[in-house]
């Protein structure tokens, strides 16, 4: 018995290769008469509500082979996750399961990249926004507000995750990030290098002030200033 998902293997992070499940699926259809006979799919989906997955079905299904690959066919799923369409209200109204955002107006010509992820950075803060602002979930059969905790924002590289953490703290909005680099290379890191520093030689005055400059210590350049000649505050 062999279990594989195309989708997934696609992954080479993950150690996976499509090739190598193209392959594998070639061999157990071959050990059959009838070569449909060795091929189970499973159809049924407990994440998603009906809608996201008619939405999914709608995108992949608009062409003949939209994974370019003629040994990868799409599946439609069959909504089995105890979830409604309507969990998720915006304004008191029912979301749509997707929304394309077109980035500026017709003929808007995006400058370059950075532009664009400038605009897109921009989009997404204001949806979030509007989201915790008016967005209400039912969870368990009540219905509460949106929470920060609710929203993921997926990107491909960890300086993107970064940046739109910043936009959206830029914003008022709680956000943190989950990125596959160590824990030592992150800001909070290097702020907490820069305190035990000042620990293990309180008596270097540019040591301690480095410390006070970081969020853990919670002085601005103002405060900084205000200390100078003042050995006690210090």
């Amino acid at each position: 018995c062999l279990v594989g998902d195309p989708k997934q293997a696609i992954y080479r992070f993950r150690g996976g290769d499509l090739d190598t499940y193209l392959e594998a699926k070639a061999w157990v259809m071959a050990q059959h008469d009838v070569p449909a006979a060795g091929l189970a799919s499973l159809d049924a989906n407990y994440r998603s509500a009906p809608g996201v997955l008619r939405a999914v079905e709608a995108v992949f299904t608009a062409r003949p082979d939209p994974f370019l690959n003629p040994g990868i066919a799409f599946h439609p799923l069959q909504a089995m996750a105890p979830v409604a369409d309507d969990d998720l209200t915006v304004g008191g109204a029912p979301q749509p399961a997707l929304t394309v955002h077109w980035l500026g107006q017709p003929g808007d010509d995006l400058a370059d990249a950075a532009d664009a992820r400038a605009r897109i950075e921009v989009a997404t803060v204001d949806a979030i926004a509007t989201l915790l602002r008016t967005g209400r979930l039912r969870r368990g059969g009540v219905d509460t507000p949106l929470r920060p905790g609710d929203v993921a924002v997926l990107v491909q590289k960890n300086t993107q995750a970064t940046d739109m953490r910043t936009a959206l703290m830029a914003a008022g909005i709680p956000a943190s990030t989950m990125a596959r680099e160590s824990v030592f290379l992150g800001e909070a890191a290097a702020e907490l290098h820069v305190l035990l520093r000042a620990l293990a030689d309180p008596t270097d005055p540019g040591r301690v002030r480095a410390a006070l400059a970081t969020r853990i210590g919670g002085l601005d350049a103002r405060a900084l200033e205000a200390l100078e000649g003042d050995g006690t505050a210090v």
